[in-house]
Parts: structure tokens; C-alpha cells; sequence
């Protein structure tokens, strides 16, 4: 908590004053989609600023999650208008990222990413892009995340070379699939201005 990660802060108004415009790729979950996190793309198109005024009021927006919305190459003028792009700070924590010092392929170049959903929006349980680690910042709302370490993987129904599982952690019954019983499942509450870290590896899923 206490993070300084923002010259002017992030609220819903500056992400429509700077981003709104955009018409990013929205994602729905449906059941038992094969897809990575279990998302899907919706075919209907819209500005991000429609969204943000209508996503916890429209009956059918409210099941759409913009995703990892890559703000360097989608958004970057949320960062600042002019160099040093000083209105986003990476926490000291994971200013040394090594990911990041990789030769130059772009991919790593794709983050920070927006998450925005509305309450009930949730993933499925997945192995995160890469198996690498990763942090969230919440700026408002809150998350509930319930993770498993990987040598979990095992007793959580994996699907055959996939990062995901038949399991559902928000659904499903453990009668069903008695095996997640051997799993340590691990719970946590993301409140805002609250910075989660999720290992490499880890088997995880959040709802919103």
C-alpha cells in the first residue's frame, strides 16, 4: 500500500480524458471456453469512453472485462503528454525486472495493461502468460483472488497442453472433482490502492 505510482491519478475520468477515444477488444467469459483465461472477444465494437459510462449499468456490458490493454503501444498518452512520461512510476519493487532487459523483441514492451470489469467479471484458472511473475495494482473496486502454487497443477483437472483446467474454483464442487482436495488453495482480498504479486508458475484466478 502507500505506493507513488502516479503523478495525477488514475480515476475512470483521466482514462476517459486520455484513452476514451480508443476502441480497444473487449472479452466475455463464456462456460467451459477453451481460450486462454477462459475469455472470449465480443464482436460489438465501441470507444472505450462508452464503455466506462455504461459497463455497470448495461445488462450485457456488464459480463464484457477489457483485459490486459496494453497501454505503451494502445494508450501511451496516459504515461504523460511529454518526456520523462513521468505519471506512471514502476515500484521499486520490480524496477529491476529482468524480463525487461531481454534483447529487444517488443513483447515485453507491452506492459503496464488496464483491467477494467464490472462486479461478477472474473477469469478462469490459468497459468500466467509465459509462466513468468506478475504484480496488479488496484485503483478501485475490489478482487477476490484464490491461487495455488505450481506444484499443485497436478490435482487441479490441468487440460492436456494447456495452462488451464477443467476446475472452476468460483463453481465447481470439489465432489465433482475430489482431487483438488490435495491442493493448498490460497485466498486474498485486493482492496484499492492495494499492490498484489503473484509468483511464476502459480495456478490462479481473480473475480471481480
Amino acid at each position: 500500500t502507500d505506493l507513488n505510482m502516479f503523478r495525477l491519478p488514475w480515476t475512470n475520468g483521466y482514462i476517459n480524458t486520455t484513452c476514451g477515444n480508443h476502441r480497444p477488444e473487449f472479452k466475455k467469459r463464456p462456460r467451459n471456453a477453451a481460450t486462454w483465461g477462459g475469455l472470449v472477444a465480443v464482436k460489438e465494437e465501441i470507444t472505450l469512453s462508452e464503455f466506462l459510462s455504461t459497463y455497470n449499468k448495461n445488462s450485457t456490458r456488464k459480463q464484457w472485462y477489457l483485459h490486459d490493454y496494453s497501454l505503451p503501444t494502445e494508450c501511451p498518452e496516459i504515461m504523460g503528454e511529454y518526456p520523462p512520461y513521468d505519471n506512471f512510476y514502476v515500484p521499486k519493487y520490480f524496477a529491476g525486472d529482468y524480463f525487461q532487459r531481454l534483447p529487444f523483441i517488443g513483447y515485453q514492451h507491452s506492459w503496464p495493461s488496464l483491467f477494467i470489469g464490472s462486479n461478477g467479471t472474473q477469469s478462469a484458472l490459468h497459468i500466467d502468460s509465459g509462466g513468468t511473475n506478475f504484480w496488479m495494482y488496484l485503483i478501485e473496486g475490489k478482487k477476490e483472488w484464490r491461487f495455488f502454487n505450481h506444484f499443485d497443477k497436478v490435482n487441479l483437472y490441468p487440460r492436456p497442453n494447456s495452462n488451464h483446467f477443467e476446475f472452476d474454483v468460483f463453481k465447481d464442487s470439489v465432489d465433482d472433482y475430489p482431487l483438488v482436495q490435495k491442493a493448498s488453495m490460497y485466498t486474498a482480498i485486493q482492496n484499492p490502492g492495494e499492490l498484489i504479486f503473484i509468483p511464476g508458475g502459480c495456478v490462479s484466478i481473480l473475480y471481480v
